[in-house]
Formats: C-alpha cells, sequence, structure tokens
C-alpha cells in the first residue's frame, strides 16, 4: 500500500492564518457596515440535491474574508481549509497552480477571487487568494477499508479509515479532494504531492494517513496533542535531519 498524507487545519493554526471565529466570509463588503452578513442564495447549496448550483445558488465569482480582530497585520498562508460553508476551501495563487498541475482541476470546484481585508477595508495580503467551493470529489477512487474503522469522536455515525487506499495507481494524479464527512475539510496527498508541499509551501500541517484518526480525534485536545507535534511530517523530518547532524559531528 502506497504512502498517503492528510492536509488537515486544527483550530489553533500557525501565523499568518486567521482563526475561523476571527473573519466573516462574504459576497459583498459595506465599509459603513463591515460585520453585517448578508442572506444570500449562494449559501443555501446542497450538493446531495442539485450535482451542479444555477442561478441564484452559483458561488459568487469575488468574495470577502473580513478579519474582525485587530491582532492580524497580516494574513499569509497557502491552503486554509475550515468549516465557514460546505466544501469552501481557501487558497494562494500559487496553491492553485500546485492543485491544477496535480489533478485537481476546474471541474473540481467554482472559484472566487478573495479579498482579505480588516474592518476598515484595507488588504491585509501581499498576494493574490482564491475562494474554492468544490462540487465534485475523489471517494470513488479510494478503498477505504471500512472494517478498520475508528469511530470519530462525538459525531455518531461518521467514522475514520487509517488503512483508505487508492483502488489503482493513478499516474497523472497526486492531489484527491474527498466529500466524505471526516475527510471533507481536508486534501489528499500522494508520496509526490507531499514532497512537493514541504518544499514550497509554508506550514504545511500533513498527517500520515494511518495517524489521521488520532489526530481528528483529539484535534482539540492541546495539551495531549500540541501544535507542533511528533506526528507532523514536517516536525517528523526536522527531527530525523537533526539526529542526522548530531550523527555526522560525532
Amino acid at each position: 500500500m502506497k504512502e498517503l498524507y492528510i492536509w488537515f487545519n486544527r483550530t489553533h493554526l500557525p501565523k499568518g492564518y486567521p482563526l475561523q471565529n476571527d473573519f466573516i466570509l462574504k459576497s459583498q463588503f459595506d465599509l459603513e457596515q463591515p460585520r453585517k452578513i448578508y442572506d444570500e442564495k449562494w449559501k443555501m447549496y446542497n450538493r446531495f440535491n442539485s450535482e451542479y448550483p444555477t442561478g441564484e445558488f452559483q458561488f459568487p465569482c469575488e468574495m470577502f474574508m473580513v478579519v474582525t480582530k485587530k491582532k492580524y497585520k497580516e494574513i499569509d498562508f497557502d491552503y486554509y481549509s475550515c468549516d465557514v460553508g460546505t466544501s469552501i476551501k481557501f487558497v494562494s495563487e500559487s496553491f492553485l497552480n500546485f492543485l491544477s498541475t496535480n489533478g485537481i482541476d476546474k471541474n473540481y470546484y467554482e472559484q472566487a477571487k478573495l479579498n482579505i481585508l480588516d474592518l476598515a477595508g484595507n488588504s491585509l495580503v501581499s498576494k493574490n487568494y482564491y475562494a474554492l467551493r468544490f462540487i465534485k470529489s475523489d471517494d470513488t477512487l479510494f478503498d477505504f477499508q471500512k472494517d478498520t474503522f475508528k469511530r470519530a469522536a462525538g459525531i455518531r455515525n461518521h467514522f475514520l479509515y487509517p488503512f483508505m487506499e487508492l483502488k489503482r495507481n493513478i499516474v497523472d494524479k497526486n492531489v484527491f479532494s474527498l466529500f466524505e464527512f471526516c475527510n471533507e475539510e481536508t486534501l489528499i496527498l500522494n508520496e509526490v504531492a507531499k514532497e512537493d508541499v514541504l518544499k514550497h509551501f509554508s506550514n504545511p500541517q500533513l498527517y500520515k494517513a494511518e495517524d489521521y484518526p488520532f489526530i481528528f480525534n483529539n484535534q482539540h485536545n492541546y495539551e495531549m496533542l500540541p501544535y507542533n507535534n511528533s506526528y507532523l511530517i514536517h516536525c517528523q523530518q526536522a527531527k530525523i535531519a537533526a539526529k542526522r547532524s548530531f550523527l555526522s559531528s560525532h
């Protein structure tokens, strides 16, 4: 079985990410009412009722992430997914290009230009960002090995699959997106994509698929599982590199 990796954002995040409760996502920005939340049909789209959104249910072409806390002087991340709406992910332009060259093309999502502002309307970013609402998934490409499931803590009738694997080798695709409940806010990467992400993008929160059930079920327990933990791939690699450096100097 080839190793798979999961990019999963927990509730505590590295510098540069706005916490989920510290921003508002909307398609309009009014300087006089920057906190106003609009009642819009795009929020009501349900992929279980309609394969592709039409008319007023379509994702807007432009979105605003309005950061409501003054503590954020600059926002800088490459990939961010949190519970702000069904299958919405935020990406930098360079990460969007990475997705498109690794098997996640425009057929997978609706795309909006993402403006990231403070309450005064000032931009908090120095590069281009996009909001993607996913309407297509790769669930059918996977064998979830459901007889080896782990229960999702606190979520009835939902499960995690530590030994999930691709049904077949796919040469031209290295990144995968799922609608399966406990993986909806993640991206799945193979070894090729994992190495690319570690080399080119900041703060990748990558875990081995086999470790993901433990991470998911303890994601809010920062005493047991601090942000920089031994399961994070870049922490593992840094530890290995430090050990090699120590051995070579002795």
